[in-house]
């Protein structure tokens, strides 16, 4: 997964934008926002996430690719951070199941190199970060809710971190890794630091021996449809 990819599919790509609430309903909802939750501030969101929004579309189209039902879910900046869903929907013919996807930039998050070739690296990599960050812990349980709600289950995170090898001051070559939810009991909790809101908070933090392939993610939606 190269940041300067060929376009996607048209079914996805015409997905990989970002919606904002109109001026209308931010002032109808400002009283229920945070303070620092402006318009303007919003509005920053929405154009800094049309990248991240494509890359979960990226991940949308290998699990197609690898036989999964995919969509990913439309991006909307509305100031509703406690009540967000997941990033892809994948359906099956008992259940629909949710997953994350989380794009690691941070020191230490490298991979090694593939040990095939399918496409975002399906089965491995010849080394893993000592652990990747899943999401905060608030932010978590507000997805496993929402989506617990709707009867849908939220099977686990998929982390986007850069192959060293691949990789250099002008492009940053991704690999795909799985974080099961299944395993969440396994998953630390240590202090993170948000530098553009200048607060801490408690994250998931899964260690390298819970990592999974984007392949064993296939074998386990399988499963739910079997």
């Amino acid at each position: 997964m190269k940041t300067n990819e060929t376009p996607l599919p048209e079914i996805l790509w015409s997905n990989t934008h970002s919606s904002i609430v109109s001026r209308q309903q931010y002032r109808q909802d400002k009283l229920e926002l945070p303070d620092y939750m402006t318009y303007k501030y919003i509005q920053k969101i929405a154009n800094s996430s049309i990248k991240t929004h494509r890359m979960e579309s990226y991940v949308t189209t290998a699990l197609c690719s690898l036989g999964l039902t995919a969509s990913v879910i439309p991006n909307v900046a509305d100031g509703y951070t406690n009540d967000k869903e997941a990033d892809i929907l994948i359906s099956t013919a008992g259940s629909m199941l949710a997953l994350e996807v989380k794009t690691a930039k941070y020191r230490g998050a490298i991979l090694g190199e593939p040990i095939d070739d399918t496409i975002a690296g399906a089965n491995g990599f010849d080394s893993l970060p000592r652990w990747l960050w899943v999401d905060s812990v608030k932010a978590w349980r507000a997805k496993e809710r929402t989506h617990r709600q709707r009867e849908q289950q939220l099977i686990g995170c998929v982390v986007l971190a850069p192959i060293g090898n691949w990789s250099d001051e002008h492009e940053t070559v991704y690999g795909a890794i799985y974080l099961p939810a299944n395993l969440r009991q396994h998953w630390n909790i240590d202090e993170a630091y948000n530098p553009y809101k200048r607060t801490r908070y408690n994250a998931f933090q899964c260690p390298r021996r819970y990592m999974r392939t984007i392949a064993d993610l296939v074998a386990e939606v399988n499963e739910y449809a079997a």
